[in-house]
């Protein structure tokens, strides 16, 4: 199967995957994860759902890397609330969840594009005291920024500091085009001064925008 889904053949890899139920072949939480990305490189969640419920079915427990693969067919299929169900479902069987779990459902939100259950996800994580990542955060400000709700990304730039998780050129990237985009140029040139603070490289991102936003106070001005 691991062969097949890194020549991009997800259909091959299927065939494999039946194979197992055929010969009765009870596989480990490691082979249902490799059968589960060629689902993320289709979308396929259906498909990626009855893989789930197989191993129920059988008595194989999911592990954690398994449950995050899980939810990020879902967040590829732009399905967040099929991804919530996954997660609740997984913690009501007492199965364990921790970061890599909830970092791909934090994906998950942002490539469904809802800011609203990112947000939420978000209190969630802080409740039960679990530390995110930077690429969790990166989601987190992706999908806000990509609401257009630039003013909140900026707050949740300023508590992922509090929190002691330091932002990065990907973090600052994607608040600088949010700021171009919508016209935020004083806001643009406060967010610079941050990143000289924080001792982030630019890049060629940075830089365009930038560079955009001054022409935004030329024209302003004018």
């Amino acid at each position: 199967m691991k062969t097949c889904i890194q020549a991009g053949q997800a259909d091959r890899a299927r065939e494999v995957y039946k194979m197992l139920q055929e010969y009765n072949i009870k596989g480990t939480p490691e082979v249902y994860t490799i059968a589960l990305r060629s689902c993320s490189l289709t979308g396929d969640l259906g498909f990626a759902l009855k893989i789930y419920e197989d191993m129920n079915k059988i008595g194989v427990q999911p592990d954690e890397m398994f449950l995050s693969a899980l939810v990020d067919v879902a967040g590829h299929a732009r399905r967040a609330d099929a991804a919530f169900e996954i997660m609740k479902d997984a913690r009501a069987k007492g199965y364990q969840v921790g970061t890599i779990a909830y970092s791909s459902l934090m994906g998950a939100c942002c490539n469904a594009k809802d800011w609203k259950k990112a947000l939420q996800l978000f209190e969630e994580i802080k409740s039960i005291k679990l530390m995110p990542t930077v690429s969790m955060m990166n989601a987190l400000i992706t999908a806000l920024c990509d609401g257009d709700q630039v003013l909140k990304s900026f707050e949740v730039l300023s508590e992922m500091k509090r929190l002691g998780v330091c932002p990065n050129m990907i973090t600052y990237s994607v608040l600088f085009v949010a700021c171009e985009r919508n016209a935020e140029a004083q806001l643009g040139l406060d967010l610079f001064e941050q990143l000289k603070i924080d001792s982030i490289d630019l890049n060629p991102t940075i830089v365009g925008c930038l560079t955009g936003l001054c022409l935004q106070m030329f024209d302003n001005d004018l």
